[in-house]
């Protein structure tokens, strides 16, 4: 948090891309804490940084990251609004990762509407391209996100009483 902010300094006002970054650093220091109104004020920085820029995967980013704070904000028109941001921008990406976590966080969008399985759907194929690179992939975070996202299909599927599908999804995941 405290190194984002200091970022955020440093980097000139029109480094879009810095200032992106560094907002969205000092966002997540902020959410760790569950501060999510401090979170939220940062991420929106990001976020309004990254459209003036351009930065197409820094806008992706930031609205992933908006929707669960604004959902804990109870802030549903601002949810929606990251959501349909993030629906216009995923419509049109072909970078696998970017794709990955927009599916994702359209999936958690999904749920916290109680739109289960059209979450599922979005879960399904945010799972689909992790798991292309997992066996592969050194990077640790990857396979955990990649474990993250089968727990929270199979809890999907248990709430919709498809218990086989829970059962194989959480299989999968297991050994991340």
């Amino acid at each position: 948090q405290e190194a984002g902010l200091q970022g955020m300094r440093l980097a000139a006002a029109d480094d879009y891309d810095h200032q992106a970054r560094f907002a969205s650093t000092t966002g997540l220091g902020y959410y760790y804490q569950t501060r999510f109104d401090s979170a939220q004020h940062y991420f929106y920085r990001s976020l309004y940084a990254a459209l003036t820029g351009h930065l197409t995967s820094q806008v992706v980013r930031a609205c992933v990251t908006l929707i669960p704070v604004n959902f804990q904000l109870q802030q549903g028109d601002r949810m929606d609004s990251c959501k349909a941001l993030l629906q216009s921008i995923v419509d049109t990406l072909h970078d696998p990762r970017l794709l990955a976590d927009g599916y994702y966080a359209l999936g958690g969008y999904y749920q916290d509407k109680s739109y289960y399985s059209t979450a599922q759907d979005y879960f399904i194929r945010s799972i689909e391209l992790r798991e292309k690179e997992v066996d592969t992939t050194a990077d640790p975070k990857r396979k955990f996100d990649f474990a993250i996202q089968c727990d929270m299909l199979s809890k999907l599927y248990l709430n919709t009483q498809m218990t086989d599908q829970s059962l194989a999804v959480l299989r999968k995941g297991q050994r991340f």
